[in-house]
């Protein structure tokens, strides 16, 4: 499998980093001058081109000096994106879903045998809808920056058993 169908794109790793999402990743899309393999006598070299700079991915955090944005995997979206969301008095839940080829991820509510549907993404990659979703709550300011450190994102257990005992789940 290969590393680019397990984080998310470029593109959104600049729109969420201007969103203020602060996250070291592992991996990152750093812009490096456009280099080729050559071989002589059996050894591999590795020469730069003075044609251009390309965005490569890597698992090296670059320079200061070098333009680079976090390309955060799922399992870090995972440790990132709030359980629970409030939303106009309601508690809505995250929810992955594999649909065929493609991933949902939404937040979702039920009550009283009703599914209400606060936002839902849908991509080939897992890692880019964990990143539209994560585009989406900070937009709507429904997530911090730092991810999930907000109290607001989360429910105890035992607020969830009041809300069952009186009904409203």
């Amino acid at each position: 499998m290969n590393i680019k169908s397990q984080v998310c794109s470029l593109e959104l790793s600049q729109r969420l980093k201007e969103l203020g999402l602060k996250l070291d990743s592992y991996w990152h899309w750093g812009y490096y001058p456009v280099s080729r393999a050559s071989y002589y006598k059996g050894t591999i070299t590795r020469t730069v081109s003075l044609s251009g700079m390309e965005w490569k991915l890597v698992t090296i955090k670059p320079s200061k000096s070098t333009e680079y944005y976090s390309a955060p995997t799922c399992g870090e979206f995972g440790e990132i994106l709030p359980e629970h969301i409030e939303k106009d008095d309601e508690i809505y839940s995250l929810r992955i879903w594999k649909n065929g080829d493609s991933w949902e991820v939404l937040y979702t509510y039920h009550l009283k045998g009703e599914w209400l549907l606060l936002h839902c993404v849908r991509s080939d990659n897992l890692a880019e809808a964990f990143g539209l979703m994560a585009e989406y709550l900070l937009k709507n300011k429904l997530m911090e920056g730092g991810g999930k450190s907000g109290k607001e994102n989360y429910r105890r257990k035992d607020e969830i058993g009041a809300e069952a005992e009186a009904g409203r789940i």
